[in-house]
């Protein structure tokens, strides 16, 4: 009997297992776009010695409700995908923006845990060196392997030495953390092969 009991509290786990599988996807990418397709970006430039970027800015075919802004970032060289962004800023809206669930961000932000799973709360508050501060109200992370969904909605406070409208912030991002290593290795060889280039103008 034990054996018998052993065994069915075996098959129980299992089937556990495959259905919590069942119910959760992947990140593939989002708004017509996959992480590691390859896109040639609309920007690509450097500036400084060590600051470069390469991004299109795109209008989605199925918006979310509320975002306005949506781009992605390439991989340096390659051109290979690996952030995809969409983003929010209002100076008029209130608190209750960032909270509950008939809020349109918690209504993206339930439907996102529906198809993906659990998202963990990152919530912090965030000084700058000035001592100026941006209330963190919901920041969420889902990981999947070297991919991740990071979402988040902030209140930040005005400052009119720096001429800032206190405003309401939506970001949404689809990564893959490896792409992304990916683009800081293609950067720094670019950028070497800069330097070597411009050094044969001199005999150093």
């Amino acid at each position: 009997i034990n054996n018998l009991m052993q065994k069915l509290i075996l098959l129980l786990l299992l089937s556990l297992g495959f259905i919590g599988s069942a119910n959760a996807n992947s990140i593939d990418g989002a708004f017509g776009y996959k992480l590691g397709e390859v896109q040639n970006p609309d920007f690509k430039e450097c500036y400084g010695n060590e600051h470069c970027y390469s991004s299109s800015r795109f209008d989605p075919k199925k918006p979310l409700p509320g975002y306005d802004y949506y781009s992605f970032d390439t991989t340096f060289t390659s051109n290979k995908i690996y952030s995809i962004n969409a983003s929010r800023r209002s100076d008029s809206e209130n608190f209750d923006t960032c909270y509950g669930y008939d809020s349109d961000f918690g209504k993206i932000f339930g439907m996102l845990e529906s198809k993906y799973g659990k998202f963990s709360g990152l919530k912090t508050d965030t000084f700058n060196s000035t001592g100026w501060m941006s209330h963190e109200r919901s920041v969420f992370e889902f990981r999947d392997g070297d991919r991740r969904i990071f979402i988040s909605c902030f209140f930040q406070e005005g400052n009119e030495h720096f001429n800032v409208k206190e405003s309401f912030n939506w970001r949404l991002m689809y990564s893959d953390y490896k792409l992304a290593q990916l683009n800081r290795d293609e950067i720094e060889a670019a950028i070497k092969t800069m330097f070597i280039e411009e050094s044969k103008d001199y005999d150093i």
